[in-house]
């Protein structure tokens, strides 16, 4: 059983016994932005250490702009559940800067992310929900982009 801080899971066993494993949940610094892509089903200390292991990242910068690809997430948070991730993302806003994207990939994670923007607002941190990624980097980097719907 991997611990858990441990982000790789292995998805198969390919001939000769190599494994190849997929990281559910990972930063990428691109240009001037953070990006957060999930990639399957993670949990909370995932979650955490990923955040962790992006502010650690030395190509970050504090204020940097986000986008949260979760097109191919398996979670469905509960409303409890994306309340705890307002609050997470409320306490990381003197970090993340005042925008934050998120990218969802069908309906049901798009009303979440709704959720989780309104959820957000009073902590002074604007989330807008897209399914184009080309959009949500336009507008969290200030450019036109409109909303998902």
């Amino acid at each position: 059983m991997l611990g858990p801080f441990d982000p790789v899971r292995p998805v198969e066993e390919p001939a000769l016994g190599c494994r190849i494993a997929r990281v559910p949940i990972r930063h990428e610094i691109r240009g001037a932005l953070l990006w957060i892509v999930v990639d399957g089903d993670y949990d909370d200390a995932e979650l955490r250490a990923t955040w962790e292991g992006a502010f650690a990242d030395p190509d970050f910068r504090e204020g940097m702009l986000t986008v949260i690809d979760s097109r191919k997430t398996l979670a469905n948070p509960s409303r409890a559940g994306v309340l705890e991730r307002a609050d997470l993302l409320a306490r990381l806003r003197s970090r993340i800067g005042p925008r934050c994207a998120l990218v969802v990939g069908d309906a049901l994670h798009y009303g979440l992310g709704r959720m989780l923007a309104a959820f957000s607002a009073e902590s002074g941190l604007e989330i807008q929900v897209f399914d184009d990624p080309a959009r949500a980097e336009a507008w969290v980097a200030g450019a036109a982009g409109a909303p998902r719907r």
